[in-house]
């Protein structure tokens, strides 16, 4: 009964100051078809991608999760919510711990999501940008 009093206070904790901890960053549209998701090194590539293939006309926006625990699922939702047609696209260096993580806060959402995982290898612009163009559309 004391650890779980402990715990609870912990808990309490976490959701207090979570609001306050929590960061992410993102760039898209409301005309935006695509969204790329991607963390830690991974985001700037697909930053990149993001930038060079709207220069091109593809309709693709970026959101990189700063901190993933606590994860801002919050201001991804309402990214998503924005438009339900809005493919997301997971890019990540791993075996889907962060696609596992952005299907869980998106769980209502009937948004597609697609990923390109490439564990222990990392990911370049180049493939994102074939993957965005291989999954994607082009404007106009």
């Amino acid at each position: 009964e004391e650890l779980y009093a402990t715990l609870l206070g912990h808990v309490e904790d976490y959701e207090r100051l979570t609001p306050e901890v929590v960061e992410w960053e993102e760039n898209r549209s409301e005309t935006d078809e695509l969204l790329l998701v991607a963390h830690g090194i991974v985001a700037r590539a697909a930053k990149d991608a993001a930038e060079r293939l709207k220069r091109q006309g593809w309709p693709v926006g970026y959101f990189r999760p700063i901190t993933v625990r606590p994860f801002p699922g919050e201001a991804l939702r309402k990214s998503v919510s924005q438009n339900p047609a809005l493919r997301i696209i997971v890019v990540e260096s791993a075996y889907g711990q962060l696609l596992s993580l952005v299907k869980t806060e998106l769980y209502s959402c009937t948004n597609p999501i697609a990923s390109l995982l490439r564990p222990g290898v990392g990911v370049t612009t180049e493939e994102i940008e074939e993957t965005v163009k291989r999954l994607g559309k082009k404007v106009g």
